[in-house]
């Protein structure tokens, strides 16, 4: 993901849809030490865990 990835560990990045179009708006990215949890919020506020992404040992981005 790129660039997506790199803000600090404990962060919750929005994902920007302009630069992952394929990918909906209200997913965010809930960073951890070495991987990062991906969360689909609902309309009505609520959110669900839909999977995880790991850290790239070699460059730091996800």
């Amino acid at each position: 993901l790129g660039a997506v990835g790199n803000k600090p560990i404990g962060e919750t990045d929005r994902i920007d849809h302009s630069q992952h179009p394929t990918m909906p708006s209200r997913f965010e990215i809930h960073h951890a030490s070495s991987d990062a949890t991906v969360v689909f919020v609902q309309s009505n506020g609520q959110s669900h865990k839909v999977g995880k992404w790991k850290r790239s040992v070699e460059d730091g981005t996800w």
